[in-house]
């Protein structure tokens, strides 16, 4: 079943006390209390994200109430999404040199396509996500890696070990969005508890691994919060509310533009209604919109002969509006380093890609910071990945195997020919580096461009050497040299 964002109604549902066994109780519920503490939070940081806050107003008085409007500004999304495209997982190596098995196994779990660009999508909006790794089953990997988000995720950070002390994933939720499954892990036992109907039940399976089989992935933590900080901040959020106060009033002060407000004198009462003696409407003969708009081509005199004089208020000059909007705009690419242009303002013409490069020099530098804490996490994640699979604990793996590292593409994201480039001058310089997988995985190759490459070359080699084969031959049937 899909997996939806994790409510109220599911924070409702969970084990009671007695489906969970008296040692891990205190740990189950300080769990349970940490993630209700955030939950409201993590609710808000949604919203923002998925362009569902609602408009704030400043005050009630002097608001425009005959004009609904429904306002978006996607600013959170763009400071997420921005960090995120741009931190993209170039696969793993050891000591220098490639495992086909462990890349195999990555493959088998797109952890470099798939799961790593959801779990750090999902995970810059509440400041951290989450990786599970579990013997799979029949039908899958050998060890099998999943991801949760902020809110379908919650855990204890141990201080003096600095690690997770305990996690726990929500795992499945009915049709009315009540969890019906969680997932804890300790370093020492993994516990499934499972509702069925409204009976809880648990399932205890040992693990010898002496670290929990989750791992958090965190944004810019620190001694206080060790897992992380949103990447939406209050600067954006608050921003973004302004923003969307100057869009409404955009809308409005536009509408004022195509209907200017107009004044009518020496007009008859009953040009647009008659009433009765106590005011009541009795017949409407035209509406201020038809009289606005031109249907009434001519007005007769009143009693008195005069003729009706029609005139039109100076329209509002909406371009302070519009400065307002942008310069919230420029606060927004101030606290999110996200260029103006990338938000939908179009402010600026780069006039070479120098200056469009330096415009996102600040950003690169938050995606490389990013990068090298997401490194660490997911090497650990390797690690669990190669003992599980193995069925060894992790310092039973060896010294090649402990050397993994997690390699990440360039976040500047050059062009191909900017690639090409730096390549040569450093082939230049090493002849030996030029031809290798690492000189055409830097000029922005896939693994599967390269692996078709090498492919094709040796099916040329062997191609070319039978034909030499060949060729000697036949110098050999003319000379007298081989019998024919």
């Amino acid at each position: 079943m899909a997996m939806p964002y994790y409510s109220k109604q599911a924070g409702d549902s969970r084990p009671d006390a007695q489906c969970v066994p008296k040692k891990r109780r205190d740990d189950v519920f300080d769990v349970f209390e940490t993630w209700d503490a955030v939950r409201p939070r993590n609710a808000e940081l949604r919203k923002y994200y998925t362009q569902h806050n609602e408009l704030v107003r400043i005050t009630s008085e002097n608001e425009v109430d005959d004009v609904t409007v429904e306002e978006v500004v996607g600013w959170a999304k763009d400071a997420v999404d921005s960090l995120a495209m741009r931190s993209i997982l170039d696969g793993f190596v050891f000591e220098g040199e490639e495992d086909k098995e462990f890349n195999k196994l990555v493959r088998a779990n797109a952890l470099d396509s798939v799961l790593y660009p959801q779990s750090c999508g999902s995970a810059l909006p509440y400041g951290g996500g989450w990786f599970t790794v579990m013997r799979g089953r029949p039908w899958q990997p050998a060890a099998f890696v999943r991801c949760f988000s902020g809110e379908q995720a919650s855990g204890i950070w141990d201080k003096d070990e600095c690690r997770l002390k305990c996690g726990a994933v929500l795992n499945d939720v009915d049709r009315d969005g009540r969890a019906r499954k969680y997932t804890f892990f300790w370093p020492d036992e993994v516990i499934v508890f499972e509702r069925h109907g409204e009976v809880w039940t648990h399932e205890s399976m040992p693990s010898d691994m002496g670290i929990p089989l989750m791992v958090p992935m965190v944004f810019e933590p620190d001694a206080d919060r060790p897992l992380g900080h949103s990447r939406i901040t209050p600067e954006i959020m608050r921003t973004i509310d302004r923003a969307m106060r100057q869009l409404k009033n955009l809308d409005v002060g536009c509408d004022s533009y195509v209907w200017p407000q107009r004044w009518m004198m020496g007009v008859e009462r009953n040009l647009f209604e008659e009433k009765d003696d106590d005011g009541n409407v009795i017949k409407v003969n035209k509406t201020r919109r038809e009289v606005y708009s031109g249907k009434i081509l001519a007005m007769t005199r009143d009693v008195d002969g005069n003729v009706p004089q029609v005139g039109e208020f100076s329209q509002a000059d909406v371009s302070p509006i519009i400065s307002a909007y942008e310069q919230a705009a420029q606060q927004i690419s101030g606290a999110t380093h996200v260029p103006v242009n990338e938000l939908g303002v179009l402010s600026s013409n780069y006039t070479s890609s120098e200056a469009l490069q330096a415009s996102t020099k600040a950003l690169c530098m938050d995606v490389e910071r990013m990068n090298r804490r997401n490194a660490r996490t997911l090497e650990q994640v390797a690690l669990m990945m190669m003992a599980i699979a193995e069925n060894k604990r992790i310092d039973e793996l060896t010294d090649a195997q402990r050397s993994v590292m997690a390699n990440f593409r360039d976040p500047s994201m050059p062009t191909a020919a900017a690639m090409a480039d730096a390549n040569m001058k450093i082939a230049s310089m090493d002849e030996t580096y030029k031809g290798t997988r690492a000189f055409y995985r830097h000029c922005g190759w896939s693994e599967a461009e390269i692996d078709r490459f090498f492919a094709e070359r040796r099916q040329q080699g062997a191609i070319a050497s039978l034909n030499q084969i060949a060729n000697a031959m036949k110098e050999g049937e003319k000379t007298g040299e081989v019998e024919s």
